[in-house]
């Protein structure tokens, strides 16, 4: 009982090590990266914070013509805020101070996510290691300080899964009810995630057979873009103003950057993850593809249910995006943990296959016991992180166009024709 007792008291610190670590990269790269930036957030999220905070901003041509809803700048009003409480009404500070308010909330992304691994019923090492990838991967330390919008989707969905699949066994009105008030809660960062609530609502239909509780469920939905229609009809004196516009503009926007291709995310997504997570993600699968396929299927059946609702709606997700003319890679960045997922799904079946296959083998149980060690785990964690962090520098999607976006710069200074957050009010204007 002891043995047991202390073999659990080293891997919550293990696991605790990695959420720690996490944080603190994360920290690092929101204070110390301010070269990156990511322009279209933050004209659309922190600017407008700073209008109404500050009354003074560089507001972006989606404000002027009612194209986005104010909720997203909404919530980086109180950080503002407490800015302007100390003092600071510009520069980069309240930059910063918005950047640790997106880590605080990303550190709660990655405990949520390690809470989805143990719904799965992962073993410790293929847990530990799916979520030292997930906290530590260069691209998702540069996601959680510089993109806002599609994070906080990204966020809100690791989040909620967990507490979706709790009411969903539920019976009664208010659990339904409920259930929509979750699912339907990344629309209020932007749309586009109602095609999670779509495919959610097809998939209780398939499961449950109940027209009711779909509907109970499309109730709690609904709420949210009346929410933001009103809100609207109070910002732009229009009713559902930034929905109907984001409708008509889409075809110009099309024209404008030009159609990709519906296999364009491939590409995107293998650029900014790395080869090198594809090669793992391919090793990982390679032996429950081929030598494991009855007893992985056997596996994800027992998980269906964990599986559906968190992969579905993501999947239909970048399917639909896939197909969408104009292609970001931030628009798909709610799909991105199902990647990581499926990595530790490929190695949880790998050890399981190799157990069976070494299980008579002492050599084996020496490499499973050096494995769980936390005096091997650690310092490989740190060499991962500490790699992630300095890979950054050279991660391409959030290289800013100028190079120097963010760099506090003098009164009236221009970096190009078009405007950058160094242009803005908010960081040139200290008060």
């Amino acid at each position: 009982m002891n043995l047991l007792r202390n073999k659990l008291d080293q891997e919550k610190i293990i696991l605790f090590f990695i959420l720690f670590l996490g944080a603190l990269l994360s920290l690092c790269t929101a204070l110390l990266r301010n070269d990156l930036v990511w322009p279209d957030d933050h004209f659309q999220a922190l600017e407008p914070a700073s209008q109404i905070v500050f009354n003074r901003a560089l507001l972006s041509w989606e404000w002027e013509s009612g194209y986005r809803s104010w909720s997203l700048p909404l919530l980086y009003v109180p950080v503002l805020w407490v800015c302007k409480i100390f003092g600071v009404s510009g520069g980069l500070s309240p930059i910063y101070a918005a950047r640790v308010f997106n880590v605080f909330f990303s550190v709660w992304g990655l405990k949520k996510f390690l809470e989805l691994l143990e719904l799965l019923k992962l073993e410790f090492t293929p847990k530990a290691l799916t979520l030292t990838a997930f906290a530590l991967w260069p691209a998702m330390l540069l996601w959680s300080t510089t993109c806002l919008a599609d994070h906080w989707v990204m966020l809100v969905w690791i989040i909620i899964t967990p507490t979706l699949i709790k009411y969903e066994r539920r019976e009664d009105f208010w659990s339904w009810l409920k259930l929509g008030l979750l699912a339907g809660l990344p629309i209020f960062f932007k749309y586009q995630p109602a095609i999670f609530c779509v495919a959610l609502g097809a998939l209780f239909l398939y499961k449950k057979k109940s027209f009711r509780k779909v509907f109970y469920f499309s109730l709690g939905i609904l709420i949210y873009p009346l929410i933001l229609a009103v809100m609207d009809l109070i910002t732009y004196d229009r009713f559902a103003s930034a929905l109907i516009e984001q409708l008509s503009v889409g075809e110009r926007t099309s024209r404008f950057y030009g159609v990709a291709p519906a296999y364009d995310y491939i590409f995107k997504i293998t650029e900014n993850l790395g080869i090198t997570f594809f090669m793992c993600l391919g090793l990982s699968l390679l032996i429950p593809l081929s030598l494991y396929r009855k007893e992985m299927r056997t596996w994800m059946k027992n998980r269906s249910l964990i599986l559906s609702f968190f992969g579905v709606p993501l999947i239909v997700y970048l399917m639909i995006h896939c197909f969408i003319p104009h292609k970001e890679t931030r628009f798909i960045l709610p799909f991105i943990p199902a990647l990581f997922v499926l990595l530790g799904i490929g190695l949880e079946l790998s050890q399981k296959w190799l157990s069976t296959q070494l299980k008579n083998f002492e050599s084996f149980t020496k490499i499973k016991r050096l494995i769980a060690n936390p005096i091997v785990l650690i310092p490989l964690l740190s060499i991962l992180g500490a790699n992630s962090f300095w890979v950054t520098q050279n991660t391409p999607i959030y290289l800013s166009s100028v190079n120097i976006a963010l760099r506090p710069a003098k009164r009236g200074e221009f970096l190009s024709s078009v405007p950058t957050p160094t242009q803005s009010p908010l960081v040139m204007d200290k008060g």
